[in-house]
């Protein structure tokens, strides 16, 4: 039982010991929906475009095509789940 313990406590002191050199993962989930500008603005892809666009009007289609930019507070939260 000490010998598991000593482990422990080695893998606990070996953990803080390299806590500054450990590098924050990115959110893989946020980084496939998301992309950010070289001066810093959040771009996203319009919802609903995947199928049944037949029935909409064809200036709806092309709306679609674009890109939306993020103004909303959540533009914060997306940057910092998309650090590299």
């Amino acid at each position: 039982m000490a010998a598991k313990t000593n482990y422990t406590v080695y893998l606990l002191i070996k953990f803080k010991n390299n806590l500054e050199e450990m590098k924050i993962k990115t959110r893989k989930a946020v980084a496939k929906r998301f992309k950010i500008t070289k001066k810093g603005a959040v771009i996203a892809r319009t919802a609903n475009q995947d199928h049944f666009n037949s029935r909409e009007s064809g200036n709806k289609t092309r709306q679609k095509r674009l890109d939306k930019q993020i103004v909303s507070g959540i533009k914060k939260l997306i940057k910092r789940q998309l650090v590299k």
